[in-house]
C-alpha cells in the first residue's frame, strides 16, 4: 500500500496486511484439520457415518460437547459421541466449527421433513430445492441449540431468513410455516426461528403490491393449522398497531405544541 505522501510503502498498511494473511493462514490450517483425520482425538457417531473431530476445536465453541467430555460420562471415556440428527446436518455443523460458515447442498439422501409429514413436495424443482434448504436451516437451528453454539444458532437463523425471502411465496412460505411450528416448542430459545416466519409475513401483507409471486390469497388454513402461529401473528399485528398509535400521538402532541406556541 503507497502512503499518498511521498509515494513511499504504509507501513501500517503492510502490517495490516501481514496480520490478514496470519490470520487467513491460521483459519486455512484449522479448516484442514476438517478432512485430516491424523490428528483427530475423538469420534462422533451418526447413524452409519463416522466424523472424527478435534476437541480443541469443538470443545472451545459448544458447551455441550465441552461439559460432555469435562465429566465422567462413557463418552469422555470411549472418545465417541452419538448424535441422532442426520449425517448431513452433522457434517455442516463440522463445516461450520472449522471454517465459521456452511453452504447448503444435498448429500447424504437427505429428506426435507415436509416429506415425513406426509407433504407432497413442490412440483416445481426450483421451489423443492427451497424446501430442502429451509429444511436444513431449520435442522442446523435446532442442533445448534441443543449443542449451545450461539454462533451457528444465529447464522442458521439468517440463512433461514434469506432462503425463504427469495423462496416462491404460494409455494414454499406454507410449508416453512407449518415446518417450523411442527419441528418448534414454545421454548423461548425456539421463538427466535418462529418470529422470522412471523416477520416475514407481516411484510408479505404489508408490501404484497410489490411482490410479484405474492399470492393474494392467503393461505389461512395455515392459521386454522397451527393455532400458535396465529397467536403469534396476532400478538405482532396488536403491537405494530400500538406502535402506530403512539407514534400518531406523539406528532398530534407536536402539532399541538407548535400551534400553542404561534
Amino acid at each position: 500500500m503507497l502512503d499518498a505522501t511521498n509515494g513511499e510503502e504504509d507501513p501500517s498498511g503492510l502490517e495490516v496486511a501481514a496480520e490478514t494473511n496470519r490470520r487467513n493462514e491460521m483459519r486455512s490450517s484449522i479448516a484442514t484439520l476438517r478432512a485430516n483425520p491424523k490428528y483427530s482425538d475423538f469420534l462422533i457417531l451418526c447413524g452409519e457415518h463416522i466424523f472424527p473431530a478435534h476437541k480443541a476445536i469443538i470443545c472451545s465453541q459448544s458447551d455441550f460437547f465441552a461439559k460432555v467430555f469435562d465429566s465422567h460420562f462413557s463418552e469422555a471415556c470411549t472418545g465417541r459421541i452419538r448424535l441422532p440428527d442426520h449425517p448431513l446436518v452433522v457434517l455442516l455443523l463440522l463445516d461450520y466449527l472449522y471454517t465459521s460458515d456452511y453452504t447448503f447442498y444435498l448429500d447424504y439422501d437427505f429428506p426435507a421433513s415436509f416429506l415425513a409429514e406426509g407433504q407432497t413436495p413442490p412440483g416445481d424443482l426450483v421451489d423443492r430445492l427451497h424446501c430442502c434448504e429451509l429444511s436444513v436451516h431449520i435442522h442446523m437451528f435446532l442442533l445448534a441449540d441443543r449443542l449451545l453454539i450461539r454462533g451457528l444458532k444465529n447464522l442458521a437463523k439468517q440463512k433461514f431468513a434469506d432462503t425463504l425471502r427469495k423462496a416462491s411465496f404460494p409455494t414454499v412460505y406454507p410449508r416453512a410455516v407449518r415446518e417450523v411450528y411442527t419441528m418448534t416448542s414454545i421454548h423461548i430459545h425456539h421463538q427466535l426461528l418462529r418470529d422470522v416466519v412471523v416477520d416475514f409475513t407481516l411484510d408479505a401483507l404489508h408490501s404484497h403490491g410489490e411482490r410479484s409471486h405474492f399470492d393474494p390469497n392467503f393461505p389461512r388454513h395455515i392459521l386454522e393449522e397451527f393455532p400458535e402461529f396465529a397467536q403469534d401473528l396476532t400478538a405482532k399485528l396488536v403491537d405494530e398497531w400500538v406502535e402506530d398509535e403512539k407514534s400518531m400521538a406523539s406528532d398530534l402532541m407536536q402539532i399541538a405544541e407548535y400551534f400553542r406556541l404561534c
